[in-house]
């Protein structure tokens, strides 16, 4: 953020309160933006194997390409779950399809290995 100030109008008591004023909310955003919130999107297996389309590459990196869940954001998580296991992935990049909002891919990695335990985070899809 850049601020001019029209050095006429103002006196020097003024321009130190608001260079005070830059300091104190550079450093509060800096400090939200360490403790984001990452969420937990769980999708079903009748729900990923119709409305998804999964890619590995080379390596640990996914594609999955979807619909639905809109709110899913960059470093939060994914869970594809099936009747025998979740398998749990961190979103590294998503791009919005710009006609159709609810249309994206996203680049994925593991984030641990496969588990049966359905206790983590929030729900989606």
């Amino acid at each position: 953020m850049k601020l001019v100030l029209d050095a006429t109008q103002t006196n020097a008591e003024q321009i130190e309160r608001l260079a005070t004023l830059m300091i104190v909310l550079s450093s509060k955003a800096k400090a939200f933006q360490a403790v984001s919130v990452r969420v937990v999107h769980r999708f079903a297996q009748r729900d990923w194997e119709q409305n998804f389309t999964f890619l590995s590459f080379a390596g640990d990196k996914h594609c999955l390409r979807g619909c639905g869940g809109s709110t899913i954001q960059r470093d939060d998580y994914i869970v594809l779950q099936n009747a025998s296991y979740d398998a749990r992935y961190q979103v590294d990049e998503i791009d919005y399809d710009a006609a159709q909002s609810d249309f994206w891919v996203a680049l994925l990695h593991p984030c641990c290995e496969p588990t049966t335990d359905r206790s983590m985070g929030a729900t989606s899809g």
